[in-house]
């Protein structure tokens, strides 16, 4: 991987399971901020923006195949190196509103939800996607006394979809963009950003939302037209202090309710992959309360829709194997955080998976993961 030293700072052990220990649970989950990519061309944000509006269409239901652009990391493909930068331009535009602040300088770990996957898939390789069961890395620094900051890094942020998936032509199918007016949100372009307590660390995690359920009482062409006319008053462009350099934001969109998120997944009949252990992580570490999975017959044609919720009988088995995995996720976080701070505040860091090695390394590039203006808010 270029931009780093070739000497290793330190290998660090795979965590092993205590036995009786407690399990890990997470606890006070609170909204931070949220932001939907719009379609321009320099890089802009519609806060507090809003998830797709979930419209599943009558089955059978034939959905065209994947063809084009489909983003891996938005926020890497859009903004590089300052990939966090959206995060605090969204929660400092909302805060501004409403006064809330996560209080940054008591926070142990930002980190997007990805992060946390990868980690999980080196420390268990049972309870992850493929993808997040190889090599990766992830660019680390330390924000104030103690704050672990962790970015996505990916080879590619957007690859070239072949024509042999269906998840994208899924997800356009079962929802509308609810940001209307002359805003357009992007697929795969909504991030929303919750705090909560892991066991003791207090945890700042972006992650990208999929949808969201209508209220009983409102019809979906009802709340999408009311969403259209809040849309067409939103205030113009503007910056968020700090960022205003790297991100625009536009105030557009309207906050939506935890309880009423949606996780889209979509999987072949004849799919043998362990899908509801996968999901089950991402709702988790989300904070997302219902996976939504189409099925297909391998050429397209869904004939089922399943609503899961997190707390559903469905995920007993995959809550079961996560449970070693996230004790061991819990201590994990904890070691690196350690190591970081022995390093200090601008020490250029990675953490390298690597033939099965989880290695921290040194970085070559000068590319801080957040600006100086961004970096005092921990120490203050």
């Amino acid at each position: 991987m270029d931009g780093l030293l070739p000497d290793v700072v330190h290998t660090i052990p795979k965590p092993q399971v205590i036995p009786d220990e407690l399990d890990v649970e997470i606890s006070d989950v609170e909204y931070v901020a949220s932001y939907t990519w719009l379609d321009t061309n320099t890089p802009t944000i519609a806060v507090p923006g809003s998830p797709r509006l979930w419209s599943p269409p009558a089955l059978p239901a034939q959905v065209v195949p994947d063809r084009g652009r489909t983003f891996v990391d938005q926020n890497g493909f859009r903004l590089g190196a300052h990939a966090l930068a959206p995060l605090f331009a969204a929660a400092d535009a909302l805060g501004a509103r409403t006064g809330r602040t996560p209080g940054w300088g008591t926070v142990d770990v930002v980190t997007d939800r990805n992060n946390l996957l990868k980690l999980l898939g080196w420390l268990d390789a049972g309870c992850a996607k493929r993808k997040h069961r190889g090599a990766f890395r992830i660019d680390v620094a330390l924000a104030g006394a103690w704050t672990l900051l962790l970015r996505r890094w990916e080879e590619r942020t957007a690859v070239s979809s072949d024509g042999t998936g269906f998840g994208d032509g899924f997800e356009r199918r079962c929802s509308k963009d609810a940001l209307g007016g002359s805003e357009r949100g992007t697929l795969a372009g909504h991030c929303r950003v919750v705090t909560y307590d892991f066991a003791g660390l207090k945890m700042v995690v972006r992650c990208e939302v999929d949808a969201y359920r209508a209220s009983k009482e409102a019809s979906v062409d009802a709340l999408t037209e009311q969403l259209s006319s809040l849309n067409m008053r939103a205030g113009p462009a503007g910056g968020a202090s700090g960022v205003s350099s790297i991100v625009s934001i536009r105030h557009a969109g309207t906050e939506v309710a935890q309880s009423s998120l949606v996780k889209i997944k979509s999987r072949s009949r004849a799919s043998k992959a362990q899908y509801l252990e996968n999901a089950y992580l991402q709702l988790l570490l989300g904070q997302l309360p219902e996976l939504c999975l189409g099925v297909h017959d391998g050429s397209g044609v869904f004939d089922s829709i399943n609503s899961i919720p997190l707390d559903s009988e469905r995920f007993r088995n995959a809550r079961e194997k996560a449970r070693p995995a996230l004790r061991k996720l819990r201590r994990l976080l904890e070691e690196i955080q350690s190591l970081v701070m022995q390093r200090g505040v601008g020490a250029q860091l990675s953490l390298v998976c690597s033939g099965g090695e989880l290695l921290l390394m040194q970085r070559t590039a000068e590319d801080a993961l957040l600006p100086p203006v961004l970096m005092r808010r921990f120490t203050t």
